[in-house]
């Protein structure tokens, strides 16, 4: 009993708050003795009474009123969380859409500048990555309704930047393209400016997207920073496309019969996505590619 009153003693102390001034006004008003002091406590009691069932009552629906609040806060902060993880989605794409329609931009500029070039567009649809995480191979897609001579094998793949690599398979609308940096990429080049001519050779490394200007022992030290471009010798890729750049003169080395230096390459192929693959090259382009400037 006693535990049964602890548990529900505030149930227990409200209902006599009401019910006791109730109890007493109807003793007090069949009472037949004047009841002067019993009226009056009974009025202190229930005044007491009313006081403090109103302050629980306002008590009650203050709170009631702040959970609501706190409610219509949470829905509020759910509706602007989802409006603003929409915005965010569509900052987002439209960013996709700008970068895609500025790299479209820069592949039309370079279809325009090389007239003597047929070129047609392809998408990057797979990358092969290593362990290092660099890529080592990737693989083309020609969109559908793109006039002009499919890609074969051997065409070079180029961007606005410079030189990827050469289409190695054809596999229906896919295309495997060799890298640059391949151990067994060989291009035909000449340091930008100087006459120098050579041999651009895949390093291979896993590490790097890195390959090696091989030159004759005879050439003069090539500057640090030093534009490698294609030179067109090989007939395979059209001259003038950039491959990379000198890195550091110091750490070149002997190999046989040549001279060794280590270039960067101007396109890291993690971050194209569209690029050109050169379908034919003119008769007159070939040509002047036999001179050494």
């Amino acid at each position: 009993m006693w535990y049964w009153l602890f548990r529900h003693r505030l149930s227990v102390l409200g209902t006599l708050l009401v019910i006791l001034p109730v109890l007493i006004m109807y003793i007090a008003g069949n009472s037949r003795h004047e009841s002067g002091r019993l009226e009056t406590a009974v009025g202190t009691v229930a005044g007491w009474s009313q006081e403090g069932v109103g302050e629980a009552v306002e008590s009650v629906d203050g709170f009631g009123a702040r959970v609501r609040s706190l409610f219509s806060f949470n829905d509020e902060m759910s509706r602007l969380k989802a409006e603003n993880e929409r915005l965010l989605g569509e900052a987002l794409t439209a960013r996709r859409f700008s970068d895609e329609n500025g790299e479209l931009r820069r592949l039309l500029g370079l279809r325009e500048s090389r007239d003597d070039l047929k070129m047609m567009p392809a998408e990057i649809v797979v990358r092969d990555v290593n362990p290092y995480f660099r890529i080592e191979r990737i693989r083309l897609k020609v969109p559908e309704g793109v006039e002009g001579a499919r890609p074969t094998p051997g065409n070079a793949v180029i961007t606005d930047v410079g030189l990827i690599g050469r289409v190695t398979e054809m596999r229906g609308a896919f295309s495997d393209v060799m890298l640059v940096s391949d151990y067994r990429s060989r291009v035909a080049a000449q340091v930008s400016g100087t006459g120098v001519i050579g041999m651009v050779v895949g390093s291979g490394r896993k590490a790097g997207y890195v390959a090696r200007l091989q030159v004759s022992m005879t050439e003069p030290i090539l500057q640090k920073g030093a534009a490698v471009v294609t030179s067109g010798h090989d007939r395979v890729f059209p001259r003038g496309i950039e491959i990379g750049y000198i890195l550091d003169p110091e750490k070149r080395k002997q190999a046989g019969p040549f001279m060794e230096y280590d270039i960067g390459l101007a396109v890291d192929p993690a971050t194209a996505e569209i690029v050109m693959v050169v379908t034919e090259m003119a008769v007159a382009d070939a040509l002047k590619a036999f001179v050494v400037k």
